[in-house]
C-alpha cells in the first residue's frame, strides 16, 4: 500500500516526505502530535490489523491512550498507515477520498489523464 501511495505523488509530482515507521519508529511526543489531529485523539491511529499478532483487542476503545501510545511506541504495526499528514489534518489509508484530498492540497483540482 504505501509502495503504491509513494508512487501515486511521485507520477503527479507530489512532494512528500516518506518514513519508514517499522525502521525509524515513531516517539511518544510524535504520537501525541498526531493523536491532536484526529476527531478521536490517538484512538484514530490505532490499527485493528496490527492487532492480532500482538493479540490486543481490535477495538482499541477499551484502552486508555497512555496504553495505546505505549503499545504503538513497541509496536508501529498497531499505528495506522499509510498516514498523511496535511497541515493539521490526517488521512489514513490510500483510497478515493484520501487521493483527493491530496490532489486538493496540492493545487490539483481534476484527475490526469493517462
Amino acid at each position: 500500500m504505501c509502495s503504491d501511495a509513494k508512487q501515486w505523488l511521485t507520477d503527479r509530482k507530489i512532494t512528500f516526505t516518506f518514513r519508514e515507521i517499522f525502521q525509524q519508529q515513531m516517539s511518544r511526543d510524535e504520537l501525541v502530535a498526531l493523536g491532536a489531529k484526529t476527531p478521536a485523539g490517538i484512538h484514530d491511529l490505532y490499527a485493528p490489523k496490527g492487532t492480532r499478532t500482538v493479540g490486543l483487542p481490535k477495538d482499541g476503545r477499551g484502552l486508555l491512550p497512555e496504553q495505546i501510545i505505549s503499545l504503538q511506541v513497541a509496536n508501529p504495526d498497531l499505528i495506522r498507515y499509510p498516514l498523511f499528514e496535511l497541515d493539521n489534518r490526517l488521512l489514513f489509508g490510500f483510497h478515493r477520498a484520501t487521493r483527493d484530498a491530496l490532489m486538493a492540497f496540492s493545487g490539483e483540482h481534476e484527475w490526469p489523464t493517462r
